[in-house]
């Protein structure tokens, strides 16, 4: 079911990014959860590396750490548990 919800938080990313909305990077972080509850945790990681990159970069705590930490769960997720403390530690 969450893998349903894709297509609208594509669009609502998109949407957002167009006027510069740092929610944009929010509807990044919940479809890389689709991809996790769909057990695609590279898929994952990839989208939220770039997040919490951007995150950071423009000093949205809030958005940086709940990238960081659904990152930790994706790279628990593969079995890569010192990726996984290692995004913990940024939390």
């Amino acid at each position: 079911q969450y893998g349903d919800a894709a297509p609208a938080l594509q669009l609502a990313r998109r949407q957002l990014s167009a006027t510069g909305n740092p929610l944009a990077l929010r509807a990044q972080i919940e479809l890389a959860a689709t991809h996790y509850f769909s057990l695609r945790y590279n898929d994952a990681a990839s989208i939220l590396t770039e997040v919490e990159r951007a995150a950071t970069e423009k000093r949205h705590v809030d958005l940086s750490t709940r990238a960081a930490w659904l990152l930790g769960m994706a790279a628990f997720g593969v079995q890569d548990f010192s990726r996984s403390e290692s995004a913990y530690t940024r939390c």
